[in-house]
Protein backbone atom coordinates (compact mmCIF):
# COMPACT_ATOMS: atom_id res chain seq x y z
CA UNK A 1 0.00 0.00 0.00
CA UNK A 2 1.35 3.43 -0.92
CA UNK A 3 0.56 5.96 1.76
CA UNK A 4 -0.06 9.60 1.00
CA UNK A 5 0.22 12.66 3.20
CA UNK A 6 -3.54 12.39 3.69
CA UNK A 7 -2.86 9.28 5.80
CA UNK A 8 -0.94 11.41 8.33
CA UNK A 9 -2.51 13.80 10.81
CA UNK A 10 0.72 15.31 12.15
CA UNK A 11 2.68 17.71 9.94
CA UNK A 12 5.37 20.26 10.69
CA UNK A 13 7.86 22.38 8.80
CA UNK A 14 11.47 21.25 8.84
CA UNK A 15 13.84 24.12 9.50
CA UNK A 16 17.11 23.25 7.83
CA UNK A 17 20.40 24.76 8.94
CA UNK A 18 23.48 25.46 6.88
CA UNK A 19 25.34 22.97 9.11
CA UNK A 20 22.91 20.19 7.99
CA UNK A 21 24.56 20.19 4.56
CA UNK A 22 27.51 18.08 3.49
CA UNK A 23 30.19 18.68 0.86
CA UNK A 24 27.71 17.84 -1.89
CA UNK A 25 25.50 20.72 -0.64
CA UNK A 26 22.53 18.56 0.23
CA UNK A 27 21.33 17.49 3.68
CA UNK A 28 23.64 14.84 5.11
CA UNK A 29 21.99 11.41 5.52
CA UNK A 30 22.61 11.32 9.28
CA UNK A 31 20.65 14.55 9.76
CA UNK A 32 17.39 12.89 8.66
CA UNK A 33 17.32 10.94 11.93
CA UNK A 34 17.65 14.23 13.81
CA UNK A 35 14.70 15.65 11.85
CA UNK A 36 12.68 12.53 12.74
CA UNK A 37 13.63 12.82 16.42
CA UNK A 38 12.78 16.53 16.63
CA UNK A 39 9.47 15.88 14.91
CA UNK A 40 8.62 13.01 17.25
CA UNK A 41 9.32 15.30 20.21
CA UNK A 42 6.59 17.63 18.93
CA UNK A 43 4.30 14.77 17.86
CA UNK A 44 4.37 13.18 21.30
CA UNK A 45 4.41 16.50 23.16
CA UNK A 46 1.67 18.33 21.25
CA UNK A 47 -0.46 15.75 19.47
CA UNK A 48 -0.29 12.84 21.92
CA UNK A 49 0.58 14.81 25.11
CA UNK A 50 2.71 11.92 26.38
CA UNK A 51 3.71 12.15 30.04
CA UNK A 52 7.46 11.39 29.87
CA UNK A 53 7.73 11.54 33.66
CA UNK A 54 5.76 8.29 33.84
CA UNK A 55 7.39 6.28 31.04
CA UNK A 56 10.00 7.37 28.50
CA UNK A 57 10.39 6.03 24.98
CA UNK A 58 13.80 4.98 23.65
CA UNK A 59 14.68 4.24 20.07
CA UNK A 60 15.38 0.57 19.41
CA UNK A 61 15.50 0.59 15.61
CA UNK A 62 15.59 3.09 12.77
CA UNK A 63 15.29 2.60 9.04
CA UNK A 64 15.47 5.32 6.38
CA UNK A 65 14.75 5.10 2.66
CA UNK A 66 16.40 8.05 0.94
CA UNK A 67 14.52 8.83 -2.27
CA UNK A 68 16.02 12.09 -3.56
CA UNK A 69 18.44 14.64 -2.07
CA UNK A 70 17.16 17.47 0.12
CA UNK A 71 18.65 20.89 -0.65
CA UNK A 72 18.65 24.11 1.34
CA UNK A 73 16.32 25.82 -1.15
CA UNK A 74 13.66 23.06 -0.80
CA UNK A 75 10.53 23.46 1.34
CA UNK A 76 10.44 20.28 3.44
CA UNK A 77 7.69 19.15 5.78
CA UNK A 78 7.74 16.18 8.11
CA UNK A 79 4.72 13.91 8.47
CA UNK A 80 4.51 11.47 11.40
CA UNK A 81 2.09 8.76 12.46
CA UNK A 82 2.05 5.74 14.73
CA UNK A 83 1.27 2.65 12.67
CA UNK A 84 1.65 -0.15 15.18
CA UNK A 85 1.40 -0.50 18.93
CA UNK A 86 2.70 -3.56 20.71
CA UNK A 87 2.73 -4.27 24.43
CA UNK A 88 6.00 -2.40 24.99
CA UNK A 89 6.76 -0.81 21.62
CA UNK A 90 5.50 1.59 18.99
CA UNK A 91 6.29 1.70 15.29
CA UNK A 92 6.31 5.26 13.99
CA UNK A 93 6.46 6.26 10.32
CA UNK A 94 7.95 9.49 8.99
CA UNK A 95 7.75 11.13 5.58
CA UNK A 96 9.81 14.10 4.46
CA UNK A 97 8.03 15.83 1.63
CA UNK A 98 9.19 18.80 -0.45
CA UNK A 99 6.00 20.79 -0.84
CA UNK A 100 7.67 23.30 -3.13
CA UNK A 101 8.79 20.98 -5.93
CA UNK A 102 6.45 18.60 -7.69
CA UNK A 103 6.74 15.44 -9.71
CA UNK A 104 5.69 15.51 -13.39
CA UNK A 105 2.18 14.34 -12.36
CA UNK A 106 1.83 17.24 -9.90
CA UNK A 107 2.42 15.39 -6.61
CA UNK A 108 4.63 16.66 -3.81
CA UNK A 109 8.12 15.16 -3.98
CA UNK A 110 8.95 12.41 -1.47
CA UNK A 111 12.42 13.10 -0.13
CA UNK A 112 12.65 10.26 2.41
CA UNK A 113 10.59 7.72 4.30
CA UNK A 114 11.58 6.39 7.70
CA UNK A 115 10.35 3.93 10.27
CA UNK A 116 11.39 3.92 13.90
CA UNK A 117 10.61 1.42 16.64
CA UNK A 118 10.37 2.95 20.11
CA UNK A 119 10.31 0.97 23.34
CA UNK A 120 8.62 2.08 26.56
CA UNK A 121 11.31 2.48 29.20
CA UNK A 122 11.30 3.01 32.96
CA UNK A 123 14.15 5.40 33.73
CA UNK A 124 14.34 4.38 37.40
CA UNK A 125 14.59 0.63 36.82
CA UNK A 126 16.40 1.00 33.48
CA UNK A 127 14.19 -1.61 31.86
CA UNK A 128 11.50 -1.88 29.24
CA UNK A 129 7.92 -1.74 30.50
CA UNK A 130 4.44 -2.01 29.00
CA UNK A 131 3.09 1.17 27.42
CA UNK A 132 0.71 2.72 30.01
CA UNK A 133 -2.97 2.35 29.13
CA UNK A 134 -3.43 6.13 29.38
CA UNK A 135 -0.80 6.72 26.70
CA UNK A 136 -2.13 3.89 24.51
CA UNK A 137 -5.55 5.52 24.60
CA UNK A 138 -4.10 8.94 23.66
CA UNK A 139 -2.26 7.50 20.66
CA UNK A 140 -5.25 5.49 19.51
CA UNK A 141 -7.53 8.51 19.90
CA UNK A 142 -5.15 10.82 18.03
CA UNK A 143 -4.58 8.32 15.26
CA UNK A 144 -8.34 7.75 15.09
CA UNK A 145 -8.72 4.14 16.13
CA UNK A 146 -5.29 2.77 15.36
CA UNK A 147 -5.54 -1.00 15.57
CA UNK A 148 -3.86 -2.10 18.79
Amino acid sequence: MRETVKDFRFREKIHMRWSDLDEMRHVNNAVYLTYFEQGRHHYFGQAIVWDWRVVAMIQARAEVDYKIPLYLQDNPFLYIRTVKMGTKSLTVEHLIIDEQGHTPNGEDRLIARGTVVLVAYDIKTKSSVPIPESERAKISNYEKGLLL
